[in-house]
C-alpha cells in the first residue's frame, strides 16, 4: 500500500472518530461507531 493511501485512509477514519471526556476532563477516549465503520469499511450490512 502506497503512503498516499494510507493518508488517506487515516483521514477518513479521523473523519468518524469521536471523543468521550471524563467529568473534569482530565482524560479523553477516541471511539468509533459500529454503523459508521460498516459504511467506511464497505459492508452492506
Amino acid at each position: 500500500m502506497n503512503k498516499l493511501r494510507i493518508i488517506q485512509h487515516q483521514s477518513n477514519f479521523d473523519k468518524i472518530a469521536h471523543f468521550i471526556n471524563n467529568e473534569d476532563d482530565s482524560e479523553q477516549v477516541e471511539i468509533w461507531f459500529a454503523l459508521e465503520l460498516q459504511l467506511l469499511l464497505g459492508y452492506a450490512r
